[in-house]
């Protein structure tokens, strides 16, 4: 039998004994009103908030109006326990560095024996600002496959080579990314193929840079992505300082094709049909690349900065202290940061993600009128994050440098743009569409590896009535906030109602909310989050699955 039908089977036997020893119904303290949260969000997307831009002067009030409201109810902040708080306290503050691309200097060359491959910044290669290292070096570059180690699959790239204070070339993607193979998750993506990911491991081995080429599996995204990121690289990137990475180098089809062109061609395919016919026989493999012709590569490359941008964010924590029972929390979270503004136009985020953040306020301030006799076993966080839109940075930081230790947080809560009757089509962003029953449809994607979920899920929605459509992800490749906690094999569950053209526009008003449906959701996230919060058995994070039938929108 599957993993996952065994996981599925031994999470319907622990919840059924769960339901039957004690009730998780809400208290009917609960109070969530949908008059209250049209009210909140229209104030959140209003003109004084100029489109709450992540360490801008329109979020820093945004911030302080979320934290004042969470004062006003009472609730404690995470990092200190104390009866009289100043709203300062709420927040988790960091910093983020941005760099204006005209500002990033660059040069690269390679050579090969007696050849010397002179080369011109987006022509030939690109950086996207990645990372604050300055580089001036000249050395070998060592071939380490895909740059990745992922013991799941017991498969290592970096196994028995040293790449301490060198730069590392590496094929962009995963393994056998277009076959159905269980391995790497077949055609499913897994979060290895993530440049920020692969930095993160050339990194944390000493490596200076990472220099990334295509594969013919995946010549054709490839091309599409730095397309996308070329047309993007007018806008100022930012990252976290304190993040560990490498700067990411992507050479350009072409250029990787007269470089390293008939070495591919010779060998690629060659070793993917070897691997192909090792797997068909055993469920793991040790792969070692070999590229002998790229032993004597030297590279030259030189990274510099001109004037960096420097903002102040603001992560927002309150809690809600249980019985004490448990010292364990659940997390309930949204971003409150938008786009700002652009071309003297304000961006309100009505839908992305001032739905998320009122939501997530409501639920707060419902946990914060509870009776003593309702307190849950396990404490709630509430967590309004900054930053998301410039590459979930609050959540990045959250994780890196936790308020509290990571393994007491059982589940997160993540809600993203759950104020429409929208499509879970992705066209949905260039042209108007809805799905048949959009306004009680709204997704739940969660954490594969913790199938236990969905009932806990279902068992929540019995007095809101909605059309959940579940989607269990083993890995998450892009999307939100929660993908910072899943990769450190927390259990997420990420509340999300579809795309439309108004995403990222002026448009997306508080005025085309369907502010009816948003209560629903809230109420039913209140529910959930209550229920996990006051049982003595939440679904554990299980390592051992790695499938599950993603992208089937059950019910």
């Amino acid at each position: 039998m599957h993993n996952y039908l065994k996981s599925v089977i031994a999470s319907g036997i622990l919840l059924f004994l769960v339901y039957n020893g004690c009730s998780q119904d809400h208290p009917k303290q609960m109070d969530i009103q949908q008059n209250l949260i049209q009210i909140d969000l229209t104030e959140l997307t209003s003109e004084k908030y100029l489109g709450r831009e992540a360490g801008l002067d329109g979020n820093e009030q945004a911030a302080n109006f979320i934290s004042k409201r969470l004062q006003q109810a009472g609730l404690l902040p995470l990092k200190q326990f104390a009866e009289s708080v100043k709203p300062e306290e709420y927040f988790q503050t960091f910093e983020i560095t941005g760099m204006d691309p005209s500002q990033v200097k660059s040069s690269l060359s390679i050579s090969t024996g007696d050849r010397l491959f002179t080369t011109k910044s987006g022509l030939d290669y690109h950086y996207f600002f990645n990372s604050v290292q300055r580089l001036d070096q000249k050395s070998e570059i060592v071939f380490a496959g895909y740059a990745i180690d992922a013991p799941e699959y017991d498969y290592n790239d970096f196994e028995g080579i040293n790449i301490e204070g060198k730069v590392v070339l590496a094929f962009y993607g995963e393994p056998l990314q277009n076959d159905s193979l269980q391995f790497f998750y077949g055609i499913h993506q897994t979060h290895y193929l993530m440049e920020d990911w692969k930095a993160r491991a050339v990194a944390d081995r000493g490596g200076n840079a990472l220099i990334l080429i295509p594969t013919p599996d995946n010549l054709e995204f490839y091309t599409r992505m730095l397309d996308r990121k070329s047309k993007q690289k007018t806008s100022v990137n930012f990252i976290l300082e304190e993040e560990t990475a490498v700067p990411v180098i992507y050479l350009t089809a072409d250029f990787a094709e007269r470089w390293v062109g008939p070495w591919m061609e010779s060998h690629f395919k060659a070793e993917n049909q070897r691997i192909r016919e090792e797997l068909s026989q055993q469920s793991s493999i040790k792969l070692k690349w070999h590229a002998p012709e790229l032993a004597s590569a030297i590279v030259s490359l030189k990274l510099d900065y001109e004037n960096p941008e420097v903002r102040v964010c603001r992560n927002i924590l309150a809690m809600k202290q249980g019985t004490g029972e448990f010292d364990e929390y659940i997390l309930v979270g949204a971003h409150y940061d938008h786009e700002g503004m652009k071309d003297g136009k304000i961006f309100p985020g009505a839908d992305d993600n001032a739905s998320g953040a009122i939501a997530n306020l409501h639920i707060a301030l419902a946990y914060a009128g509870l009776n003593k006799k309702d307190l849950t076993k396990h404490h709630i966080i509430f967590a309004f994050w900054d930053a998301e839109e410039k590459g979930t940075l609050g959540t990045r930081y959250f994780t890196d440098q936790p308020v509290i230790p990571l393994e007491k947080i059982r589940a997160v809560f993540n809600m993203d743009m759950i104020g429409r009757d929208a499509s879970f089509n992705f066209a949905a962003l260039r042209q108007p569409m809805k799905d048949e029953n959009a306004e009680n449809q709204v997704m739940l994607f969660y954490s594969a590896q913790s199938p236990g979920l969905e009932e806990f899920a279902k068992d929540a929605n019995k007095d809101t009535g909605l059309d959940l459509l579940f989607d269990p992800n083993v890995y998450f490749t892009s999307g939100s906030d929660h993908r910072s906690f899943h990769i450190k094999q927390i259990p997420v569950i990420w509340y999300f109602t579809g795309f439309h053209t108004e995403y990222t526009s002026p448009e997306d008003t508080a005025d085309k909310i369907n502010f009816k449906k948003l209560t629903r959701i809230t109420r039913h996230i209140a529910n959930f989050s209550y229920q996990l919060a006051n049982n003595s058995s939440i679904p554990d994070f299980d390592r051992s699955i790695l499938s599950a039938p993603e992208g089937a929108f059950s019910r």
